[in-house]
């Protein structure tokens, strides 16, 4: 779990002030960071790894600090430091990255790939700090599920219906005979009363003809579906809704995402450095071209394109890509420099 926060959550985040070309002190701080959490790392981990974690020490430190120890294993291990320590913070966090995680799942369901920009999340938490959390750090979300804005719905009922059935097998060894009074009492009860009293109660009181029952969760079978033109999900407490509505502008930006990952895939074949600023040869038409018009230069800034011409033999690097089943020969040449 911790290197799956480190490597998706942190480094990943925070790429683009790893790379960014100026060397401020934003740059330096996300550095710094990641070099303690790691040093951190290679020291509380040395007792178990002894080998491994030297050899990562000797290229960690000793490698920018001749001054340094030279073994892991004569550094001070660890101490956890209280006052750094904030539970709020960390509440705050999983929460983001759990809206973050329903709204892929749902994303999964309506078979929506995250190029493919969409219009709006909504989501139902009933924690109005952590709603607030979401909110303040709305542009993580944003970016993580790609989509343009995010709004709070009161209730899960706005994204999610139920329905709630008898789950005859359990009731039948619960009740015997009374199974058709309790069918019509559930039949007869609204749905949102149901859920209500399962999730205050754990259970649900019904009145009928021939006495009151209580029932659980396990004498139900309760199937959620999504409202008109959103796809939703839930868990923990949290309710996600993504609206599927694509207009002309979602699709276009969804064309030159696709456009941009071909890119950087033939940047990585080509084995271009990450920082190497490129010229894209090709005859884009048609919607691609309608496409990149609008968006050229959101593509370039996310390709490290410094200019766009037309189809040419001299190119360092050459291929024939699909996007949505349009063929389009592209090609790529790092520019000079000086």
């Amino acid at each position: 779990m911790f290197i799956e926060d480190l490597s998706n959550w942190y480094i990943r985040r925070n790429r683009r002030r790893f790379w960014k070309s100026e060397d401020d002190s934003d740059k330096q701080a996300a550095y710094h960071t990641l070099y303690d959490v790691l040093l951190t790392l290679t020291k509380l981990l040395a007792p178990v790894m002894p080998f491994v974690t030297d050899e990562m020490y000797k290229n960690l430190v000793l490698n920018i600090d001749e001054s340094a120890l030279e073994s892991v294993h004569l550094c001070d291990y660890p101490e956890a430091v209280p006052k750094y320590i904030d539970d709020d913070l960390v509440k705050q966090v999983d929460a983001l990255k759990k809206v973050v995680e329903l709204g892929r799942s749902a994303r999964n369901k309506a078979d929506l790939k995250i190029r493919q920009p969409l219009q709006s999340l909504y989501f139902v938490v009933n924690d109005d700090n952590v709603a607030k959390f979401l909110n303040d750090n709305k542009s993580v979300i944003l970016d993580e599920l790609n989509v343009k804005d995010i709004l709070r719905k009161t209730n899960a009922e706005e994204l999610i219906t139920y329905n709630v059935k008898p789950n005859l097998a359990i009731l039948g060894k619960s009740f015997g005979k009374a199974i058709p009074s309790i069918k019509k009492a559930l039949d007869e009860m609204k749905v949102n009363d149901i859920t209500n009293q399962l999730k205050v109660n754990g259970e649900v009181i019904l009145k009928t003809s021939v006495g009151d029952f209580t029932i659980n969760q396990d004498h139900i079978l309760m199937e959620t579906s999504s409202v008109d033109d959103i796809i939703a999900t839930q868990d923990d407490g949290f309710t996600v809704g993504l609206s599927t509505v694509l207009n002309k502008e979602l699709i276009q930006e969804g064309l030159i995402r696709d456009l941009i990952r071909q890119v950087q895939i033939m940047r990585k074949n080509a084995d271009f450095a990450v920082e190497d600023r490129i010229v894209v040869f090709s005859d884009f038409d048609g919607k691609i071209g309608e496409a990149l018009s609008k968006y050229e230069k959101y593509f370039c800034s996310e390709t490290l394109t410094v200019a766009i011409e037309p189809k040419s033999a001299k190119v360092e690097f050459f291929d024939t890509i699909k996007i949505q089943g349009e063929k389009i020969e592209l090609g790529i040449s790092r520019t000079i420099k000086d």
